[in-house]
């Protein structure tokens, strides 16, 4: 993958940050709620973009968990406008077996 820098020093990972989608009508309070939640279930699986040096375990591409204090102090990086999200390796809880259009209606825990 062609990144906008050299390399990312450690047992840093950057996360693909979620977009939440525009609409161009006004919506209904019920109608934002209810994606509201759609979009807060995309923080469950998110898509590693980047990974250190010095990172073993987790793989450019692979859908993960972090938990959401964590993702409350996580430092945000501007990359070519797409906001990235860069936490420690240590943070990551657990890698998923699907991508989130993949997923199936059972516990998809890899373990």
């Amino acid at each position: 993958m062609d990144y906008p820098f050299d390399k990312l020093g450690g047992r840093r990972v950057l996360l693909n940050k979620p977009e939440r989608p525009k609409s161009a009508i006004e919506l209904t309070p019920e109608t934002a709620a209810k994606l509201d939640e759609e979009f807060a279930k995309k923080w469950n699986k998110l898509q590693i973009y980047a990974v250190g040096d010095a990172v073993e375990e987790w793989k450019v591409g692979e859908y993960i968990f972090v938990p959401g204090h964590v993702l409350q102090h996580a430092e945000g990086v501007d990359m070519d406008g797409k906001l990235k999200i860069m936490v420690g390796e240590h943070d990551i809880a657990f890698r998923w077996k699907h991508a989130p259009e993949e997923t199936p209606s059972k516990s998809s825990l890899l373990i």
